[in-house]
């Protein structure tokens, strides 16, 4: 994925809230170790200048976590979510308090499962593994430096015993968590292969087998969704019909693979020339239906004339053999408030009339509610 594709945009943008969140924790910790630096009552030996320190490195390291999400720069990186460099900040950061709770340092070893707990969906067991030992390498070089700096404020008992809880629990806490997500990858993957599923499904109900363009049933639903707002008044569509010359002489001389091909390189040639908002159909047989939104009638048959040229141009150099094949095409324009069936019947009398003009050529046939168009400027 790119930084531009739209599932990356979303996923980036899943990212920043995720941090934005683990933001937020970290300046509720650090308005409160200010509180009780303050106002505490000297059991717990956090000074202002230990608030200070605390606040300044959350400050420091998530304004270069964010720099790093919002520039995309995170993209670079095997893991974009920064999950493990983000809980090893965290993991450092408690360790760091803990060295000065005193009493209470048994307690704050609790928040040592809040971090492990926001890599429980994206790390594996290895990985949650590797950041148990950081944490208990964490606790144990504050353990030394404690003992060695303030041997008489501390107890080696309740040193060894707060390690052996860490050493003990962090690791089971990390198998387990390592299972669930292992769990929850595979809900994932099952969801995504479901989803590709049902739009295979969607797309085989909606399209034609042979062409890949939309098959009547859809087609006639678009239709009358494109009556539907034309109806309002502010929407104007044309319908071309295009059916192949001497597809039967094809099927018959040829085989019914090469009028299988004759299908798929004209249902091509005219996905490639119609526009993004236009409809293009099998409407059956050797029948396709163009739907060309906000055009006039006139705007259509040009549209149909450039189609019927591009059939007779590039069709032969698909076909076996190099076999030719060319197209008559009937046109009109839909009239808001009559219905699609009645549309549909000019568009295939004009049809007829190319056909009764020698095939290889487009006929209109204007709605009764349209102004006649000059004869001159319709080709004949």
């Amino acid at each position: 994925m790119t930084p531009n594709d739209p599932a990356e945009q979303k996923a980036q943008r899943l990212r920043i809230q995720r941090f934005s969140l683990a933001a937020f924790s970290y300046l509720v910790g650090g308005v409160l170790l200010l509180a009780v630096s303050v106002l505490g009552s000297g059991e717990i030996p956090l000074t202002p200048a230990v608030a200070a320190v605390f606040v300044a490195l959350v400050v420091v390291a998530n304004l270069g976590f964010y720099v790093l999400l919002r520039s995309g720069a995170n993209l670079r990186f095997r893991d974009p979510s920064l999950t493990i460099p983000q809980m090893a900040f965290g993991i450092a950061l408690i360790t760091y308090l803990i060295y000065f709770a005193g009493p209470y340092r048994g307690l704050l070893s609790i928040f040592y499962l809040a971090v492990m707990t926001f890599g429980l969906f994206h790390l594996n067991t290895r990985q949650l593994l590797g950041i148990s030992a950081y944490t208990v390498a964490c606790f144990t070089l504050m353990a030394v430096l404690l003992k060695l700096r303030h041997p008489e404020t501390v107890s080696f008992l309740d040193l060894f015993a707060q390690l052996a809880v860490i050493s003990g629990l962090l690791p089971w806490f990390a198998v387990l968590g390592g299972h669930i997500s292992t769990l929850r990858r595979r809900l994932v993957e099952g969801n995504r292969r479901l989803e590709q599923a049902l739009e295979q499904i969607r797309q085989i109900a909606i399209r034609d087998d042979l062409t890949q363009v939309f098959n009547r049933r859809h087609l006639m639903d678009l239709l009358m969704h494109q009556k539907a707002i034309a109806d309002r008044g502010q929407y104007r569509f044309s319908l071309c019909m295009l059916d192949l010359d001497y597809f039967k002489r094809i099927n018959d001389n040829h085989g019914h693979l090469a009028g299988d091909q004759a299908l798929r390189v004209v249902a091509e040639i005219l996905h490639e020339q119609v526009r993004v908002g236009d409809i293009l159909g099998r409407y059956g047989g050797e029948e396709f239906l163009v739907l060309l939104s906000e055009t006039t009638l006139m705007g259509a048959v040009e549209t149909a004339e450039r189609l019927r040229q591009q059939i007779e141009r590039n069709s032969a150099e698909h076909m076996p053999h190099k076999l030719p094949v060319t197209a008559s095409i009937g046109v009109t324009e839909y009239a808001p408030g009559e219905s699609i069936e009645t549309a549909l019947g000019r568009a295939d009398r004009a049809l007829y009339r190319a056909k009764g003009a020698g095939r290889n050529c487009v006929r209109m046939e204007p709605p009764p509610s349209n102004d006649p168009v000059p004869r001159a400027a319709v080709p004949s």
